[in-house]
């Protein structure tokens, strides 16, 4: 055990290499990958008849923070769904129900550069 410790005296870069360098990495990699909040998934809702039934329903969402959801024309939504602004267009469905359409990509991949942000 002394001749262990000698040795660690004589190359003291094998003390930055065991005890100062995983600190050193942890704390980077703690900074670098710290909590963020979960992304909020934007949602546009067609201005037609059961839009406010839509919104309603979203707003029943268990995690209704984690939804922003506004009411807008259908070639506005259309149009900012293609450039990347919203996450899902819900539209009535002929049978009462609500259509939806939605890009499966996560935001970060998509390939509309930083406009999507």
């Amino acid at each position: 055990m002394v001749a262990r410790v000698r040795e660690l005296r004589r190359e003291p870069e094998v003390i930055f290499w065991i005890f100062i360098f995983p600190l050193l990495l942890a704390a980077g990699l703690g900074i670098a990958f710290r909590n963020k909040p979960a992304n909020v998934a934007r949602v546009a809702v067609v201005a037609e008849p059961g839009a406010e039934q839509a919104l309603e329903l979203l707003k029943r969402s268990p995690e209704p923070a984690s939804i922003h959801a506004e009411v807008v024309a259908l070639s506005s939504a259309l149009n900012l769904f293609r450039l990347g602004k919203y996450d899902l267009v819900i539209t009535r469905a002929p049978n009462d129900g609500f259509d939806y359409r939605y890009d499966p990509a996560p935001a970060g991949e998509r390939p509309c550069g930083s406009y999507c942000q």
